[in-house]
Parts: structure tokens; sequence; C-alpha cells
């Protein structure tokens, strides 16, 4: 297993979830973002259950696991309900994507691996250390100012983003987190 890819590659697989990484440069070492995917599930939806005068039972674990296998159960029936018709009461909830990263530069080669690693993502969890106009700071420190991040998060049509790690040279800035978000929002609106 490679971390150093160019690529995310997944470095932990389960059942409910897989982990993928990619390597990041911050200076003269590197640091590693990651990636949290849940499997998609099948669900049941409780209102056409009701519907449909059903209660549950061992049959609602037998259809999601066909579902999930992809096959098919025509001998299955429940209260006179063929398994075509029960079928239309599950659905896929897709899985959340959060995404991890800090401690890392702003070069382009990590903003285009964030940006694969973060597409898509439900929550994008991403460094701000720096206000935009303390760009050379974040430059010379191997850091993001919150318009990088911003960016990385458009780029990657993440949903949400929440930025953190912020420098210590403003913690006695009056309303230092509002400027933050305020800079951001200017690049991508879902910023918290």
């Amino acid at each position: 297993m490679d971390i150093c890819s160019e690529v995310p590659i997944t470095i932990l697989e389960e059942k409910k979830y897989t982990i993928e990484a990619v390597a990041l440069n911050h200076g003269s070492i590197q640091s590693i973002a990651f990636a949290f995917q849940e499997r998609d599930t099948i669900k049941v939806n409780k209102s056409k259950l009701k519907q449909y005068n059903l209660s549950g039972g061992a049959w609602i674990r037998t259809i999601k696991d066909a579902l999930e296998k992809n096959i098919s159960l025509p001998s299955l029936t429940v209260e006179g309900h063929s398994f075509s018709e029960l079928q239309s009461l599950f659905f896929t909830q897709k899985g959340r994507r959060i995404v991890y990263a800090s401690d890392f530069d702003i070069s382009q080669s990590n903003q285009e691996r964030l940006s694969i690693l973060a597409k898509d993502a439900d929550a994008f969890f991403c460094e701000a250390a720096y206000l935009n106009e303390d760009r050379e700071l974040a430059i010379a420190n191997h850091h993001q100012t919150v318009g990088n991040a911003a960016s990385i998060a458009k780029k990657a049509n993440v949903k949400s983003l929440h930025i953190f790690h912020h420098s210590r040279r403003y913690q006695h800035m009056k309303n230092a987190l509002e400027e933050f978000i305020s800079q951001g929002k200017k690049i991508f609106p879902n910023i918290q």
C-alpha cells in the first residue's frame, strides 16, 4: 500500500464503510488526508409499509439481503404480496462521505489531490489557518487561507465546509471566526 500515491487509495475496507487516504505536502514533510465513506444501505419506507398494512418481520431482512445482492426472490410472498410488489417498499439510502484534511500547503498538487478525495462529500473538514490577506504567511508556513479551503470545497462540490485550525495570530482579533466565515462565503456559501 503506497500512501504517497498521487490519487486517493483505500486503506481500510469494512462491511459498512471504507476509509481512503491521500498524502499531502506540508513543507519538507507529508500529512495525510482521510475520507470516510459509508456504504449505501437499503431501507424500508415505513409509510408505504403501513399503506400495505404490513408489520415488520424476518421477511424485511430477506428482501434487504436480496436487494443488496441484486437477486430476485420470485417465490417469496408476504400476506398475499409478491416479491415484486414488496421490493417497491424499499429504497437505497446513499452513504455519507466525510473528509478531513489539515497541515498541508497551498500547492496545486495538494489542491488537485483534495479535490478528488473530497468529491461530492457531505462534509469537508479543512484547515483554514489564515485569512486571505495573509496569503504570504500561509505560503511561508505551509498552510491554507480560508479562500483556498473554500476553493477546494467548491471544486469538489462538497455539501458543507467546516473550517478549523486557525492561526494563533487571530486569537485576540474581535470576531475572527466571523471574518473567516465571511471571507469563505464569498467563494463557497455553505461554510461553518
